[in-house]
């Protein structure tokens, strides 16, 4: 069990062991940096949970093949989460390699959006279901030509499939709430909870858990507090400190670390096929991606780093900084990546402080201005 789960041994042994003695709680907490693996750990401990043998990766049992491609009846999976950059790159390695691993990378990325479209989430909400379903069938058909068994398309109408399925998802990730869960998803899972019965257990993961909005999560606390037999919920936060204390109170955390960049190159290479080195973080893999189109944002990066460099004034670009605060810090990591490749130790000095700036403006709501002004006179030479 946990065989897909890299580079977090201590996490593993100590989900292993409170499985093992029958000590997990029903609710838990996996809090750590971004694309650590919270979510991937906690599909993988929905499947060991559920399986009906010992809980291998390649078990046969009908509850392990359901979770291995994410369609397990007894999983709910909600919160906020830009999805695109995820779905794009894998749609990527997809067509330069069409072998198992990447077909069940692909239908897996595929599927964390689609399980955001489960009727039980939209009960009442008869426009967005009616505007989803016809694409969730849609990208359903075309999923099922790309499963690991199947004849590999040809190059040609593989493109066109992952060109389709891009396209419908962008239209489904344009229906997602713009921020954290509505307080009525989160009464409706809470019925659910209660009522499900699977035989393999429930279980509900909340992405991005210090999102939700006041009245979400009190709705959340009140079914905390009497958690339903054989339901498990599994919030995934990257601050800790964000989550409301009496829902902290009732959860037992589980800490992520961050991985080394000899690690991240070791999983971009076994995943992606990506060996270049580059990119310190998966979250710098992502967003080289989501920032593919973005032209504005891809200037003003360059014209951060050489304002920077040539000793001018600081002068804030001129950008949405409500929305683009994430994406100009991503370009601000490539940037880095170009100008400094013969220089690796102040390559990651410099993304360790993006993501400081980051943290800060989430955390402590510190302004883009302030955060931008202090990065561009520490980066001159």
């Amino acid at each position: 069990m946990f065989e897909n789960i890299l580079f977090q041994e201590k996490l593993v042994t100590q989900l292993s062991r409170d499985i093992a003695t029958s000590q997990l709680p029903g609710s838990l907490l996996f809090h750590g940096p971004a694309a650590s693996g919270k979510l991937t750990t906690a599909l993988e401990m929905a499947r060991v949970l559920s399986c009906s043998e010992k809980g291998l990766w390649n078990c046969p049992c009908p509850h392990c093949a359901q979770h291995r491609i994410l369609a397990y009846s007894g999983l709910a999976l909600v919160g906020e989460k830009d999805l695109g950059p995820e779905i794009d790159a894998a749609g990527a390695i997809l067509m330069k390699q069409p072998d198992s691993p990447r077909r069940f990378l692909y239908i897996r990325t595929i599927r964390k959006l689609l399980k955001r479209f489960e009727p039980l989430l939209w009960e009442g909400e008869d426009t967005k279901v009616k505007s989803a379903g016809a694409m969730v069938e849609a990208i359903q058909e075309e999923l099922e030509a790309l499963y690991p068994g199947s004849e590999i398309p040809l190059p040609e109408k593989l493109e066109a499939s992952v060109k389709k399925i891009r396209d419908w998802s962008e239209k489904l990730l344009g229906l997602l709430p713009a921020k954290g869960i509505p307080i009525n998803m989160v009464r409706r899972l809470s019925y659910w909870a209660r009522t499900a019965s699977v035989s393999g257990g429930t279980f509900i993961i909340i992405e991005n858990a210090d999102s939700l909005g006041e009245g979400a999560r009190n709705s959340l606390l009140k079914i905390l507090e009497e958690p339903p037999e054989n339901v498990r919920f599994i919030l995934l936060t990257r601050h800790k400190g964000a989550i409301m204390p009496t829902i902290l109170s009732r959860v037992r955390p589980y800490s992520f670390q961050n991985r080394t960049p000899a690690q991240v190159k070791d999983i971009l290479g076994r995943l992606f096929l990506e060996t270049s080195g580059n990119y310190p973080t998966l979250e710098s893999f992502f967003q080289a991606y989501a920032l593919e189109g973005e032209s504005q944002i891809l200037t003003a990066g360059a014209e951060f780093f050489e304002g920077s460099e040539a000793g001018f004034p600081f002068s804030l670009p001129k950008l949405d900084w409500a929305q683009q605060f994430r994406p100009f810090l991503g370009a601000l990591a490539l940037q880095n990546r170009q100008r400094l490749k013969g220089n690796p130790s102040l390559q990651e000095k410099r993304f360790r402080e993006l993501q400081e700036a980051l943290d800060n403006h989430e955390n402590l709501n510190i302004s883009p201005a302030l955060l931008l002004e202090s990065l561009y006179y520490r980066w001159r030479p």
